[in-house]
């Protein structure tokens, strides 16, 4: 059975015209090529304004288009020099023929092998599923969860508006979604106690599957946009970014590895009120011997105090070692933060408990765009209670390596806001090398001195 033969059996409840003469005129139609752009600009022009009218215009017609058109519209087309052709006088032409009993409508549809649907009725179609289905969304979430998604649907240039619709179209219904953001609703429920959660789990007593929250999954992505909206936030630029963003929810994403290597802290927890010392790490501290917090230690913990007042966070373990050992040597001890390269999730953790103190942070890094643009964002992050140590222009160029920067790495320089790196910031630029902490040959009186 031919397409058009099957076309015209699964419309036949809706055809009343002769099937056979409808399926002569298509097949008459498609003997002949020179037609298909002629009605293929018809029916694009009839899904734009939903009647058979107007004008469309055929731009380099070939000769056997012009033949098959004159055929078709007779002297109407022969002295038509301008290529405009009025889509009414391409239907009454077939009224001057033997098959002007077809409905053009009909004639177009089994052509094309399609129902042809008007702009008009595909868009009030589209309104009334959107509409049905936040109606079904509303007696099914909370009212947060709801309002989240309305708005997405409300505004293209949001950023969950592609995936969400993405989504909703996939089943045609929007069933598929309905059932995401049900998981999504239990979800948020699930995060308003303080008990922190990893996510595995989470996504396993919500869905029954410990993968269903893994990155790049839906229901991951909806989540974090979800998140986003609820505290105001951009969308993490980072794994890091986004590890803050589920811990600051009450979710755990990587809480063994993410960890940081620490001397001299002091850790507290409450037990029925009263806050109570952790005694195996506060002996660590007493005797100055370097330990690591993890965020499953963190987890634990309600109160972290540094020693003498002063936290100094050093950018990787050799130097942080290099500190530790000065520092061992003198009678007044300072709490030291190995922020191991990059600042992760746990690093500012303990720094943000730390800072609830009376006590002054300082940040000493590698001077080249990475080591600057850490400085940048825990001076930008703690403000008042943080400086640079051992970060000026003098130091920089005490020490310079034969590492020449490429202009790439230069460029992220430019992120830089905080007024006294822009200077050191600028100096590198113009020099071009990197310079390392390992470098610096701190003497202990040189230590002592920047500290106070």
């Amino acid at each position: 059975m031919e397409n058009t033969e099957k076309w015209c059996f699964n419309m036949r409840n809706t055809i009343n015209v002769d099937d056979k003469l409808l399926l002569e005129c298509v097949r008459y139609f498609k003997s002949n090529l020179s037609y298909k752009r002629i009605l293929s600009e018809i029916r694009d022009k009839y899904i734009s304004i939903g009647t058979f009218g107007g004008t469309i215009k055929l731009e380099n017609t070939t000769k056997e288009e012009k033949s098959a058109l004159t055929d078709l519209l007779g002297q109407k087309f022969y002295l038509n020099k301008s290529g405009i052709i009025r889509v009414n006088d391409v239907v009454e032409s077939l009224k001057n023929t033997r098959f002007e009993e077809i409905d053009f409508y009909e004639f177009l549809c089994m052509y094309f092998d399609e129902k042809i649907v008007i702009k008009k009725d595909i868009k009030e179609y589209n309104r009334q599923k959107k509409e049905n289905f936040l109606e079904k969304l509303e007696i099914s979430v909370d009212k947060n969860i709801y309002s989240f998604m309305f708005d997405t649907f409300s505004h293209k240039s949001s950023g969950s508006y592609n995936l969400v619709i993405n989504k909703f179209n996939e089943d045609g219904l929007g069933e598929l979604l309905l059932k995401e953001l049900y998981h999504l609703n239990c979800i948020i429920n699930k995060l308003q106690s303080n008990t922190k959660i990893r996510l595995a789990i989470l996504a396993s007593e919500v869905t029954s599957n410990p993968h269903a929250l893994d990155e790049n999954t839906f229901l991951n992505k909806i989540l974090t946009y979800y998140l986003c909206k609820k505290s105001s936030t951009k969308i993490p630029a980072n794994a890091e970014e986004k590890n803050k963003l589920l811990y600051e929810n009450n979710i755990l994403k990587d809480d063994i590895s993410n960890n940081t290597l620490v001397a001299g802290v002091y850790v507290f927890l409450y037990d029925n009120g009263i806050l109570k010392e952790y005694e195996g790490w506060n002996n660590l501290s007493d005797t100055f011997e370097p330990f690591v917090l993890s965020l499953v230690n963190l987890n634990k913990l309600d109160v972290l105090k540094p020693m003498n007042g002063k936290v100094i966070i050093l950018e990787n373990p050799t130097v942080f070692m290099k500190f530790y050992e000065l520092i061992s040597k003198e009678d007044t001890k300072y709490t030291l933060i190995c922020s191991n390269g990059q600042i992760n999730l746990s690093t500012l953790v303990i720094l943000d408990m730390l800072s609830k103190n009376d006590c002054k942070f300082y940040y000493s890094g590698d001077f080249d765009p990475e080591g600057l643009l850490i400085a940048d964002k825990l001076l930008e992050r703690y403000k008042d209670k943080i400086s640079p140590l051992f970060y000026t222009e003098r130091d920089y160029l005490s020490i310079l390596s034969n590492e020449v920067i490429s202009d790439k790495r230069l460029k992220q320089l430019d992120k830089i806001k905080n007024s006294e790196l822009k200077i050191l910031a600028e100096c590198i630029k113009k020099e071009k090398r990197a310079a390392y902490q390992e470098s610096l040959g701190l003497s202990e009186c040189q230590f002592i001195h920047k500290c106070n």
